[in-house]
């Protein structure tokens, strides 16, 4: 028997400034999903707190992954990795806006924080770290 485990988070500063984001993670587990515990599951690839120090996705919250006083690297590298499970890692803004929601950027001309154009990714994180922590986050779910 497989079951759904489904997580959703939000990340913004809402309508008063845009852009709001709302996000749902689906995954298929074996079982049932009540009391699963997919932090647990995913022990070889994924943790909750920062002090996994590279070795490691850091996947929580985004305000307890994102702090200012250490910056975007965690954040970045968390969410390139994970868009890497569905899909190539985006190389620039425009292909993460593709990837999200399937329309160019260009579609979105008139929202003002997506109007200065390209920009390349990542921006603070390590591109061989962020590839290779996908591939481990993939393994581990191949296992389970």
């Amino acid at each position: 028997m497989q079951s759904r485990w489904m997580g959703t988070d939000e990340a913004g500063y809402g309508p008063n400034l845009g852009p709001l984001l709302i996000s749902v993670t689906s995954w298929r587990v074996p079982g049932s999903a009540e009391g699963f515990d997919l932090y647990s599951a995913l022990s070889g690839a994924v943790d909750r707190n920062s002090h996994c120090d590279g070795t490691r996705l850091q996947i929580a919250d985004s305000k307890q992954v994102y702090q200012t006083s250490r910056g975007l690297s965690s954040l970045e590298t968390s969410a390139l990795a994970l868009l890497g499970q569905i899909g190539p890692i985006p190389a620039t803004y425009q292909e993460l806006v593709q990837q999200l929601t399937g329309r160019r950027l260009r579609d979105f001309e008139g929202e003002p924080w997506l109007r200065d154009g390209d920009l390349n990714l990542p921006v603070a994180a390590k591109l061989d770290n962020i590839e290779r922590l996908a591939v481990q986050l993939t393994q581990v779910c191949k296992q389970h």
